[in-house]
């Protein structure tokens, strides 16, 4: 009875290497019976050159052969894939008339898989080829579906990298955002990107999983994020975005952890926002710790997130930022990594970390995503243009950008409103240098306008205990009136699209102050952390006027060039 071809193997290239003509094609006939294409060699010399030009799939050497044994031909064979000149390594079969021992392990240590001891029928060369085919056949076939894996792992990387190049590229000096190695790719997103000039935002985002899945789930949430911090979106808002494009792109159950947070250089606040992950802390300079526990619900599960708490902290010189993600907190729990931060303050603080990961997982791969951040408070503000590089031109060419915004003291993030709006006028006209200065002056007059002007709040409070005065901001945010506060913001464009100077005045409905008095008060002590934003509005506002109330502030900015 004649065996039936072999499907699973159909077209794989055998090559045959006999000093005997017979039996050469003896095996030819039986081999392409079942569909394999054979290419056949007189020696081991030719068989050499047959299998560098043809790369066949497997190969039948006899073991006894003139000027180059089967067994040597093998290790060539192995030398080459070793070397990287063979795409895998390839099954060799040994024909021999030899049963000895002896010859039998020569032929298994020069490397073969298996061997034939002459002679033998047809039927036992047919069935011994099959099963080592289907071998042959089963690798390539784990091959092909390992090299397409890389291949869609390398597209995700590839994809994540761009996304996250401009924020590397921008990174402030002393900025750590890191991400250790995993097994294959690290799903987690931890990204920094640049707001207005003095403003930082940053994101440690844990996707549902390990390696692609991960990654291909962060890409949305990156993208999101990536455009909205560079448009200086409150952090709430982002939030929401990334919720939204989650639950409209990813299959249900998958889900994202995220803490986003926002680091103002002139103002000194820090806002954070953790939905799911683990505590992020403010470590302060002197060892205290202000910790953000997550507030919200992982991100992509339902549209409605409820009310996720925006974590805010004033921060001084010294005190540094740091989050991760619970692939860090398995390895290091909580305690260990205020330790580490406590016995040696900032300096060298990611070092030591490093250092005792590493030492917590010795030469193990990590099964988990890893990443964390550490920002320090290191204002670098920009110097104040002095008075005599105003430039006002005596005629006035161009056009003006009028904005007029106007706004009731709950509306999200008020704080943040400033360097939002610096943004929108940085893609009209404000260069980075005067954007610097109207980013601290904007936030620092609506911030006055809504927690002095409206709620009423005395500032020396946050001498005693900040904590207590945010507190009482939000107690009385709850209860003020609908009364309107009003900015306006006028640019002079010149011919050239750059922005000349501006005019800038903010009013609130309040009943005012004695601003002469407070300005000759500070004036005195400018230490203090109460009236700080009136002496920065006199110190890089120029003509600055207040309202004989007080209840209205006007400055303007003038461009260092004419």
């Amino acid at each position: 009875m004649t065996a039936a071809p072999l499907n699973a193997a159909h077209g794989l290239k055998i090559l045959v290497v006999d000093d005997d003509p017979i039996t050469r094609r003896l095996v030819r006939a039986a081999l392409e019976m079942d569909g394999f294409e054979v290419i056949l060699a007189r020696d081991g010399k030719e068989g050499l050159a047959f299998f560098q030009a043809q790369a066949p799939d497997l190969v039948l050497t006899d073991y006894s052969m003139p000027g180059m044994s089967g067994a040597e031909f093998t290790q060539r064979i192995r030398a080459l894939s070793a070397e990287g000149q063979t795409r895998t390594t390839v099954p060799v079969v040994v024909f021999t008339g030899h049963g000895e021992v002896e010859v039998l392990k020569d032929c298994l240590e020069a490397g073969a898989e298996d061997f034939l001891i002459k002679p033998f029928t047809i039927p036992e060369l047919r069935i011994r080829i099959r099963a080592t085919a289907e071998l042959v056949a089963a690798h390539a076939s784990q091959a092909a579906r390992e090299a397409e894996e890389r291949d869609e792992i390398a597209v995700v990387k590839h994809v994540l990298n761009r996304l996250l190049e401009p924020g590397k590229a921008s990174l402030p000096r002393g900025f750590v955002m890191e991400t250790l190695a995993t097994r294959r790719i690290n799903g987690d997103i931890c990204t920094y990107r640049a707001g207005a000039p003095g403003i930082h935002f940053g994101m440690v985002c844990d996707p549902m999983g390990h390696g692609l899945m991960a990654g291909i789930s962060g890409i949305p949430t990156l993208d999101v994020f990536n455009a909205l911090a560079a448009r200086n979106f409150p952090l709430l808002s982002i939030l929401e975005e990334i919720n939204e494009k989650l639950i409209h792109l990813l299959p249900l159950g998958r889900f994202s952890c995220a803490v986003l947070f926002r680091m103002d250089w002139h103002t000194r606040e820090f806002f954070v926002i953790n939905a799911a992950m683990p505590d992020a802390f403010v470590l302060r300079g002197d060892g205290a710790v202000v910790k953000f526990p997550s507030t919200g619900i992982p991100l992509g599960i339902q549209k409605d997130l409820g009310a996720p708490a925006v974590g805010r902290v004033r921060m001084a010189p010294g005190d540094c930022f740091f989050a991760c993600s619970d692939g860090l907190t398995d390895i290091v729990d909580e305690a260990q990594i205020l330790d580490t931060f406590r016995s040696g303050g900032l300096e060298g603080f990611t070092g030591r970390l490093r250092a005792l990961v590493e030492q917590r997982i010795g030469n193990l791969d990590l099964a988990d995503d890893v990443s964390w951040c550490l920002w320090p408070f290191e204002p670098d503000w920009a110097v104040p243009a002095a008075s005599e590089q105003r430039t006002t031109p005596e005629v006035l060419e161009g056009r003006t950008l009028d904005l007029c915004l106007r706004f009731h003291p709950n509306v999200p993030a008020y704080q943040e409103m400033g360097s939002t709006l610096v943004g929108f006028l940085g893609r009209h006209g404000v260069s980075r240098s005067m954007a610097q200065n109207l980013a601290l002056l904007l936030s620092e007059t609506i911030i006055n306008a809504v927690d002095h002007g409206v709620l009423q709040l005395d500032s020396a409070l946050k001498e005693v205990d900040f904590e207590r005065y945010d507190l009482e901001r939000r107690s009385r945010l709850k209860a003020c009136g609908h009364e309107a506060l009003e900015l306006q913001v006028s640019l002079h464009i010149r011919p050239d699209g750059v922005c000349s100077h501006l005019l800038a005045r903010m009013a609130d409905p309040g009943r005012g102050f004695d601003w002469r008095q407070y300005l000759a008060d500070m004036a005195d002590t400018p230490d203090k952390l109460s009236g700080r934003g009136l002496l920065l509005l006199k110190a890089l506002g120029q003509d600055l006027t207040f309202n004989e109330a007080g209840n209205e502030v006007c400055f303007s900015l003038h461009a260092l060039d004419g």
